[in-house]
């Protein structure tokens, strides 16, 4: 399992949001069916912490105190709201299924391969106002689109990029160019990627915006 999501509001509480997001989709100790977002939905806005499910009420709940500021009391009857890309490598069936609400990017790779990216294949298919998962105080979570997932057959080794959508945008628009913007991404490593987005960023070819990829490789074996 893998899954990224970008914080879309601000407020003291949407890094909270969308890091429960992810820990919720990835927790590896659960199986889940195929396919697996069928029943996905509901059962990660249940495990999601700090916000929990009260079935009593049959609405998502914050564990924050039960005094807060008024502007951060403000902050969550607006909503809370964060971009979300999640998906399942199957080791046995070689498949990728894979879904999104917003404007993150996931692309793949085999040596010496071509590049599949979903769900944008041009830069112009990124959307201006992109669709986010929402959190409201006190009201169920209702207020996002349904996850529709995609299915792809990969070969191994195969190598998958996570990312943000300023980075995708760059990804993108770097393959309709004729570039090798994968290649690219494998030499960077934790060390050298905030001096990478530097550079990009100064020359104007990557958009000042939070910037998060994730790397991963399927081998054979696992």
């Amino acid at each position: 399992m893998f899954a990224v999501a970008d914080g879309a509001s601000e407020g003291p509480f949407t890094a909270r949001w969308a890091a429960a997001l992810v820990k919720a989709a990835c927790r590896p100790h659960e199986r889940r069916p195929s396919p697996f977002l069928v029943r996905w939905r509901n059962a990660t806005w249940e495990r999601a912490r700090p916000i929990h499910f009260n079935r009593a009420t049959g609405q998502f709940e914050a564990t924050l105190p039960v005094s807060l500021p008024w502007y951060q009391e403000l902050c969550l009857e607006r909503g809370v709201a964060a971009t979300f890309l999640v998906g399942r490598v199957d080791l046995c069936r070689h498949t990728l299924t894979v879904a999104s609400v917003g404007d993150s990017l996931l692309a793949w790779w085999s040596p010496n391969g071509h590049v599949e990216t979903f769900p944008f294949k041009h830069p112009d298919q990124f959307p201006r106002f992109p669709a986010t998962v929402i959190y409201e105080r006190g009201r169920a979570l209702q207020h996002y689109p349904p996850l529709q997932p995609e299915c792809y057959e990969y070969r191994i080794p195969v190598f998958l990029a996570v990312m943000t959508d300023a980075l995708g945008l760059w990804f993108v628009q770097e393959l309709v160019n004729g570039g090798h913007p994968h290649e690219e991404l494998l030499t960077c490593t934790a060390d050298t990627f905030t001096a990478w987005v530097a550079e990009k960023r100064a020359t104007g070819l990557l958009r000042d915006d939070d910037t998060t990829v994730l790397l991963l490789e399927v081998v054979p074996g696992g």
